[in-house]
């Protein structure tokens, strides 16, 4: 599933914010501003707004233990 882009506005080359840490996009605001003239800002959602994964295919369930070397080399 992709995650939507949040649109911060400007016009011009893209310019991806991608906050990792913790801060709300409202934060960026200002820098946001500064560049809108030359650059178009977009941002994935913060982290406490993705949806939850789930990984429960069973192509996607790992062993508890798992022999990473042996996967790869044979």
């Amino acid at each position: 599933m992709p995650f939507p882009l949040v649109d911060l506005g400007g016009a011009g080359p893209v310019v991806h914010w991608a906050p990792a840490n913790g801060f709300p996009l409202e934060t960026y605001q200002p820098i946001v501003d500064g560049l809108a003239a030359s650059f178009r800002s977009v941002s994935i959602p913060p982290r406490a707004l993705w949806p939850e994964f789930k990984f429960d295919l069973p192509e996607l369930c790992y062993p508890e233990r798992f022999n990473c070397v042996t996967e790869w080399v044979d």
